[in-house]
């Protein structure tokens, strides 16, 4: 769903589990997020950056691939 948050998570070794555990977002609201599933929303995607500790702006970290949900409207909230 998001390619350079992905990439990120995997230069950390950091699984979903871990990044909720990280941001204090629940894993069953983490995930589905992730997946592309539910909206993201800013204060989300927010805390996700800052427990991963990039210097990446949001708008990169959260590009979506074409086609994917949310991309007519950004896919946050």
């Amino acid at each position: 769903m998001y390619p350079n948050l992905n990439a990120e998570m995997g230069r950390l070794f950091m699984s979903g589990l871990a990044l909720a555990n990280l941001t204090g977002i629940p894993y069953s609201t983490l995930s589905p997020k992730l997946a592309g599933r539910t909206p993201l929303k800013l204060s989300e995607a927010i805390a996700i950056k800052r427990a991963l500790k990039v210097d990446i702006p949001l708008e990169t970290l959260f590009e979506e691939k074409e086609g994917d949900f949310g991309a007519e409207t950004g896919g946050m909230e």
